[in-house]
């Protein structure tokens, strides 16, 4: 044998071995891409069950906030005076407002406002003693953070700045008193 012929074997062998370890390289290649895909899935499903523990643990939190608030209220359910609940009364706002923008602001994709809160707290504008605490705050110009804030929240739970003179509720109320009085005077 001579030469050329023993270095076209050796370059033979060796284009064989390139070959072979360009299949192997192919082989890892596709493992590694499915081991990938298969982690893409699993984080994937990771995180909806982490955005879903999230979602509860946000609203046990909220809801544990306004149990205590509430505690603090008669419990028949009648309507009662503004001027014995007004501290509970304002706390019960300010915990509707971060209410409204947690899950308006921080976590919308939560949608928690729409399946939940907004219809509980319009509910809760049907009590002339919350309603009343509402116009006070936002006589006093309390804060809700800026007044664009504050007039998308009350946009949100459907409030007028202005009670309605026709409104039977608020006839009797020391807000409505006192609003005729700044007005006689």
């Amino acid at each position: 044998m001579d030469h050329l012929n023993i270095i076209s074997i050796v370059m033979d062998c060796l284009n064989i071995i390139s070959i072979v370890i360009a299949i192997f390289a192919l082989y890892i290649s596709r493992l590694t891409y499915l081991a990938l895909r298969k982690q893409t899935v699993v984080n994937e499903k990771d995180a909806t069950v982490n955005e879903n523990n999230s979602k509860a643990m946000l609203f046990i939190q909220m809801r544990d906030k306004y149990s205590k608030i509430y505690a603090n209220f008669p419990t028949d359910n009648k309507d009662f005076e503004y001027e014995i609940y007004q501290h509970e009364l304002k706390e019960y706002w300010i915990n509707s407002f971060n209410e409204w923008y947690i899950t308006n602001k921080v976590c919308p994709s939560y949608k928690l406002w729409d399946q939940f809160y907004e219809s509980a707290i319009k509910k809760t504008l049907r009590k002339s003693a919350f309603k009343e605490a509402l116009y006070y705050m936002n006589e006093e110009d309390f804060s809700f953070g800026s007044d664009s804030l504050k007039d998308e929240f009350f946009k949100a739970i459907e409030f007028d700045k202005q009670p309605s003179p026709g409104d039977p509720k608020m006839q009797d109320s020391v807000f409505h008193q006192q609003l005729q009085f700044n007005e006689n005077n």
